[in-house]
């Protein structure tokens, strides 16, 4: 095995409701929410639902070197539409 080395084990997706702050992610069938496309690329999609005041994305991502193992967390937030 490789001395080093790394890979997203899972992401989560949490949606808050603009009034009530739970989350109302649902997946869908229309487009995947993400895709691990490698040990340490993942493409997240960029869309919410309307009713969340954002979308905020959770990778979970395991990694090891000779001193051990660890797991983090990376955040990744989708913001509500900022246009005008």
């Amino acid at each position: 095995p490789e001395s080093f080395g790394g890979r997203i084990i899972g992401v989560e997706i949490i949606e808050p409701d603009r009034e009530t702050g739970e989350n109302i992610h649902e997946p869908n069938n229309f487009e995947p929410d993400f895709e691990i496309i490698d040990d340490l690329i993942v493409l997240l999609r960029s869309e919410r639902d309307g009713r969340a005041t954002e979308r905020h994305y959770v990778v979970n991502v395991l990694v090891w070197d000779c001193s051990g193992v660890y797991e983090f967390e990376a955040d990744v937030i989708v913001p509500h539409n900022q246009g005008g």
